[in-house]
């Protein structure tokens, strides 16, 4: 697992290190959770008791992540264990993000909780994983922005740097690989979470959110969420999960074959269309 500070990998940051926000107070009662706090797994009700009971003795000793106002981005727990103690006030640690960086504290935090299961820990990785892909956009977007203005300057800037510093190339190159590597084996190599879960946690979360969400709530298990969705496709006759699916054709009376191939062939491409052309002359013969 990569370097973690404050709980973000360090690959994973978007916004200043939660390390070098400072602490300050605020009031419990002004405080509110983020509206995607339901996909992160509440601990067990055992777990949950012997918690609010370590802080009920030692109050809250880890501050929580909070957006700017009010907005628990990390420490639900913490924060309903000070209001069962009768705080006033919480250790926080406020910061100032855009609505995906405010996602990408919320999951990323959530998956080094250890009280998840590989299976809950894989459909927040895959949630992760989504907003990993809306911030590489997101980034792509701003630096080609920037680079129509700048293409001349940067070029040459680049082509100065390598002389001057070739040892650096191998970096740069590693960086680069890095940079394009797969949301999903990232979130694996980060976070200790199965390849193979996160998959089919990501066919869950785009094919059956409500099945993922059900795994999310501990009442289902990710094998079995995988193969009830795989049962709703073939009972409403849509392609198996991951499957494209095919054209059926039902020819009820003769008709221009020949024409309904020709037409047919822009869309279906050459080789295709050549397999529909002779299997329409064959259905016009035997009639």
């Amino acid at each position: 697992m990569k370097k973690v500070k404050d709980g973000l990998p360090a690959t994973a940051q978007h916004g200043p290190p939660l390390h070098a926000v400072p602490v300050q107070m605020l009031k419990v009662s002004e405080l509110v959770l983020h509206g995607q706090a339901n996909r992160v797994p509440r601990m067990q009700k055992e777990e949950r008791q012997a918690f609010i009971e370590d802080v009920k003795a030692r109050g809250v000793q880890d501050a929580v992540v909070v957006q700017k106002p009010n907005i628990i981005l990390d420490g639900r727990h913490r924060w309903e264990a000070a209001q069962e103690r009768g705080d006033s006030t919480i250790p926080a640690r406020v910061v100032d993000l855009d609505e995906l960086g405010q996602l990408n504290v919320l999951y990323g935090q959530a998956l080094l909780r250890r009280n998840q299961t590989d299976d809950q820990r894989a459909v927040v990785a895959a949630y992760w994983c989504d907003v990993q892909v809306k911030l590489s956009k997101q980034e792509r977007a701003q630096k080609g922005g920037k680079a129509k203005q700048s293409k001349d300057s940067s070029a040459n800037a680049a082509d100065a740097e390598q002389q001057t510093h070739p040892e650096k190339n191998s970096a740069n190159a590693a960086d680069a690989k890095q940079r394009t590597q797969r949301a999903d084996e990232k979130a694996s190599s980060l976070y200790g979470v199965p390849l193979r879960k996160v998959r089919t946690a990501q066919q869950l979360v785009k094919e059956g959110r409500s099945l993922a969400n059900q795994v999310l709530a501990g009442e289902l298990k990710l094998g079995q969420a995988k193969r009830q969705l795989k049962g709703q496709a073939e009972s409403t006759g849509k392609p198996k999960p991951g499957k494209k699916g095919g054209i059926t054709l039902a020819l009820t009376k003769p008709f221009d074959a020949e024409g309904l191939a020709k037409r047919l062939f822009k869309v279906l491409g050459k080789m295709q269309a050549h397999e529909l052309e002779d299997a329409l002359r064959a259905e016009r013969v035997s009639e």
